[in-house]
């Protein structure tokens, strides 16, 4: 399993155009093979950061993705919509001996 964190700082007056792009990644990612689940979250200290989450259950299942076109263009879509670059952070589980 792979956890996949996408982190957005969308700018003043983009928010709800920007929120649903992103509903739409979510969406259009679901249909990739090797998609488990995904969430969207606003955070409670930054009403304009949107915070991603995916579960995916190889990493290459989640690099399909990322390199698809479909993502790309929706990408390219949002990006103008952000104070920043987004901030992806990709982490697998801690297998820890007990």
């Amino acid at each position: 399993m792979v956890q996949v964190e996408v982190d957005r700082r969308v700018s003043e007056g983009f928010l709800n155009e920007a929120t649903k792009l992103i509903q739409l990644l979510r969406k259009e990612a679901s249909k990739t093979a090797g998609f488990v689940d995904g969430y969207l979250l606003q955070r409670v200290d930054d009403s304009h950061r949107i915070e991603s989450t995916a579960t995916w259950s190889s990493l290459k299942g989640w690099q399909v993705w990322e390199r698809s076109e479909v993502r790309h263009n929706i990408d390219m879509e949002i990006a103008p919509m952000l104070d920043e670059p987004a901030d992806t952070r990709i982490s697998i589980p801690l297998v820890q001996e007990l």
